[in-house]
């Protein structure tokens, strides 16, 4: 599988006419560094710091997962088997 190596964004792709070989990258062969140069070159303003953002969001979850408390007035739930 090829992947084409232009810009992602829909408005900044290149007419299929004026497509080569050499516009394309076999997908076994992409790295993190060719992809985030993709992604940088059609960032702009301040959305790179707001996905960077929400991506440091998720990995704080994961480390340190909310967890929600049982409200004084919840009726209690018994645990089968109990």
């Amino acid at each position: 599988m090829k992947v084409a190596m232009k810009a992602a964004s829909p408005e900044l792709l290149p007419s299929p006419a004026n497509l080569s070989e050499a516009d394309f990258q076999l997908f076994d062969t992409l790295t993190e560094e060719i992809v985030l140069g993709w992604v940088k070159g059609i960032v702009i303003d301040g959305y790179e710091e707001h996905v960077n953002a929400q991506i440091q969001k998720q990995i704080d979850e994961q480390i340190s997962p909310i967890t929600e408390a049982t409200m004084p007035w919840a009726p209690v739930v018994e645990a089968e088997g109990e």
